[in-house]
């Protein structure tokens, strides 16, 4: 064996390494996508990348994708009335279809938002565990824990998932309904997260494949999605193909972009129960 080729192995086994260790920093960290339409980028005044299309098409409405390690939400902002000065953020997860809703009387900054965000988040999952039975109230204190220590990325774009979209449209026709007639020129945080309950318990349509379509509830996909996230080793039931304790993956055919902080279509990204 040569020098060179001795090099050659042990530069070899140092790139293998340093790619098992960002394999495995990436395994554990849940990369939350923030798509954002051209004008909540505006309202932010942020000048955001593309998601860059592997075949050159659909630039700017690529198609987000959530897994075991992905969490993807088509965002945007609505000005409650002309001129008003209030906004409201409407933001719609790319496979559940859940849909928050969250009151602005300004524009805050990327960081903040992304506090505020997250924030809800955890806030809106918690009474999802106990209306569903699925966990007691005394469990909650170790979701929060687990919600808390969760590593989380958070990645921006500029992009338009259509499909999501719309129901970021039918979530701001149910916004402005519920202004006129009550008369209100923006929501409370409490009466946004009312009626997003109500959004999210909706039955949603939405396709599966290239010709069948799903009928399924928001609410019931988010709650699989939170239990199997930050609800780890505190049920006692058993699923299949799942260690005891947990909660199964609700995305178990997903699991090929498990590392990959975008879809792989693209370069670089159970009814509720009562």
């Amino acid at each position: 064996m040569t020098l060179t080729s001795d090099l050659e192995g042990v530069d070899k086994l140092f790139n293998n390494r340093r790619m098992f260790r960002e394999v495995t920093r990436n395994y554990f960290m849940l990369t939350v996508v923030l798509s954002a339409t051209k004008v909540m980028t505006q309202w932010l005044k942020q000048d955001l990348p593309r998601i860059p299309s592997p075949d050159g098409k659909r630039i700017g409405t690529q198609p987000l994708r959530t897994d075991s390690h992905q969490l993807s939400w088509q965002c945007s902002v609505v000005q409650n009335f002309y001129r008003s000065g209030e906004y409201t953020v409407i933001a719609t997860e790319a496979y559940s279809r859940y849909t928050l809703l969250m009151p602005y009387a300004f524009a805050p900054t990327a960081a903040e938002f992304e506090h505020d965000f997250l924030e809800r988040i955890g806030f809106e999952i918690q009474p999802l565990m106990i209306d569903s039975g699925a966990l007691a109230a005394h469990q909650l204190e170790k979701v929060r824990q687990q919600f808390g220590s969760q590593k989380k990325s958070v990645v921006w774009f500029r992009n338009t998932d259509l499909s999501v979209n719309g129901h970021v449209g039918d979530a701001e026709q149910w916004l402005k309904q519920m202004l006129e007639d009550n008369g209100l020129s923006c929501l409370s945080e409490d009466d946004a997260i009312g009626l997003g309950d109500r959004i999210n318990k909706l039955r949603k349509r939405a396709k599966s494949g290239q010709s069948s379509t799903q009928l399924f509830y928001p609410v019931a996909r988010m709650l699989d999605d939170a239990l199997y996230r930050f609800a780890k080793g505190m049920t006692a039931d058993h699923y299949p193909l799942t260690r005891f304790g947990d909660f199964p993956n609700p995305y178990p055919d997903r699991e090929a972009t498990a590392v990959s902080p975008l879809p792989n279509n693209v370069v670089s990204m159970a009814d509720f129960r009562k």
